[in-house]
C-alpha cells in the first residue's frame, strides 16, 4: 500500500502542472498499491520531473515498469528502485514480439488479417480510419495494453509488499486504456497521472 503522505505529494505534481494538461485519478479503490505515470517518451523535461518525484516520494523497495529499455535500467538500485521491468516492444526483433503479442489477444480471423498486414509492411504505414473494418492499430494498441496489465498483474501478485511504479505511454494510460480495466478486474487499487492534452495530441 503507498502511504498517504505520498498520495498527497502526487497530488500536488498534478496540481502544479495542472494548466499543461497533467491530471491524477485514484482508481479501483482508496488503497493503491500501483503508480502509473504517463509520459512522452525521450522527453527530457518530462523524465526529469519524474525523477524528481521518485526521490522526493521516498519509496523503498519499489518494481518500476517501463517501455524504454535503454533510460530506465539505470534506475535499477537508484531512489529506492529495487528492480526494473520492460513493457517494452519495440526493441530488438520487434516483428517477432509484436506477433507473439497479437497471437495472444486476436482471434484466429484477426490473426490472418495482420499476417496481411505484417507481410506487407502496412502495419504502421497506414492509418486506422482507411480500414474502418480492421481497425488495425487500435487492435494493436487494445492488445499492448492487456500485455501491460497482465505484466502490472503478475508483479502485483509477486511483489505483494512493495509498491509498483509504471512509467508508459500518455496515451496507454488514458482513462478508457485497457490497463485500467485489467486492474479494475483484478481489484487492484491504483493511482495514475496523465497528461490529457498529450492523449487529445497522440498521432496514429
Amino acid at each position: 500500500m503507498i502511504e498517504p503522505n505520498t498520495i498527497d505529494k502526487l497530488k500536488n505534481f498534478s496540481d502544479n502542472r495542472k494548466d499543461s494538461g497533467y491530471q491524477l485519478e485514484p482508481l479501483s479503490g482508496i488503497s493503491p498499491s500501483v503508480i502509473i505515470f504517463g509520459e512522452k517518451h525521450t522527453d527530457n523535461t518530462e523524465r526529469k520531473d519524474q525523477k524528481d518525484l521518485i526521490k522526493n516520494l521516498g519509496l523503498a523497495n519499489f518494481v518500476l515498469l517501463a517501455e524504454d529499455e535503454g533510460y530506465f535500467t539505470s534506475w535499477k538500485g537508484k531512489y529506492g528502485c529495487e528492480e526494473v521491468t520492460l513493457c517494452d516492444l519495440e526493441k530488438g526483433d520487434k516483428d517477432k514480439k509484436q506477433r507473439e503479442l497479437l497471437r495472444r489477444y486476436l482471434t484466429a480471423q484477426d490473426l490472418e488479417k495482420y499476417d496481411f498486414a505484417f507481410e506487407t509492411d502496412h502495419l504502421f504505414g497506414i492509418c486506422a480510419e482507411n480500414y474502418p473494418d480492421l481497425k488495425l492499430k487500435q487492435q494493436f494498441n487494445d492488445a499492448r495494453e492487456k500485455e501491460m496489465g497482465e505484466i502490472i498483474r503478475s508483479n502485483h501478485s509477486r511483489e505483494s509488499s512493495k509498491p509498483i511504479v509504471v512509467i508508459i505511454g500518455h496515451y496507454h494510460a488514458r482513462e478508457d486504456s485497457e490497463v485500467h480495466k485489467i486492474l479494475e478486474k483484478e481489484k487492484i487499487d491504483h493511482i495514475c497521472i496523465w497528461n490529457k492534452k498529450a492523449v487529445k495530441e497522440f498521432i496514429w
